[in-house]
């Protein structure tokens, strides 16, 4: 009785010095089929028996390891997709807060050229590149978070690279977009203030005429 209450405290000390949870429940899962099996072959049965008995032993005790694996895997990747979203959303706010403070400053530099179109365009372009920039920014970060949670969560080599290029595919067009829109926006400023110009050269004309006329 005293050698099996100090086996058995022996092999508590050994799983305690196990690091990861994992291999301290697998640890368990062998000590407790190595007991089995002594008792088995301590037993009175036929060896034939004894050899059923065992090999059953042992067939259970891999499934048991391969269920704690699938369950530290399944944990593992649940908690790296939430560090992953967590990091995400760490990046949104970053650069939404970024995003804010650059309009706020444009905001102000408007109100100082009230009346200047020039610098009113200048400045009007360079807000619509600024927002192109940090849609680019934010694209190139979602790309990069689903390409990471399709290499977390898919296995098969074929389908993750048709999954990847998917991706890549998406964001690329996504991309392209946005800088098709900026373009289109950049063209219009520049249209704006070509047509303010018009007019006030049409407005100081049609003023120096009625001048010279006398009107």
């Amino acid at each position: 009785k005293a050698l099996e209450e100090l086996s058995k405290l022996e092999e508590e000390n050994h799983i305690a010095r196990i690091a990861s949870e994992e291999g301290r429940d697998i640890a368990k899962l062998q000590a407790a089929r190595d007991r089995e099996a002594e008792a088995i072959m301590k037993g009175l049965q036929a060896q034939s028996v004894k050899d059923k008995q065992l090999t059953a032993l042992n067939e259970k005790l891999e499934q048991d390891i391969a269920g704690v694996h699938t369950k530290y895997s399944e944990k593992k990747k649940k908690e790296d997709e939430e560090a992953a979203q967590k990091r995400l959303e760490v990046l949104r706010n970053v650069a939404r807060q970024e995003q804010e403070a650059e309009m706020a400053l444009l905001d102000w530099k408007e109100l100082q050229a009230r009346g200047n179109n020039q610098k009113l365009a200048q400045l009007a372009k360079e807000r619509a590149n600024t927002i192109l920039l940090f849609t680019i920014n934010g694209l190139k970060e979602e790309e990069a978070a689903e390409k990471a949670k399709a290499t977390r969560e898919i296995s098969d080599k074929d389908l993750l690279a048709q999954t990847l290029s998917g991706i890549e595919k998406k964001y690329l067009n996504e991309r392209k977009a946005a800088v098709a829109a900026n373009a289109a926006d950049l063209a219009k400023i520049e249209a704006d203030l070509q047509q303010k110009k018009k007019e006030l050269w049409s407005n100081a004309g049609s003023a120096f005429g009625a001048l010279l006329k006398g009107d």
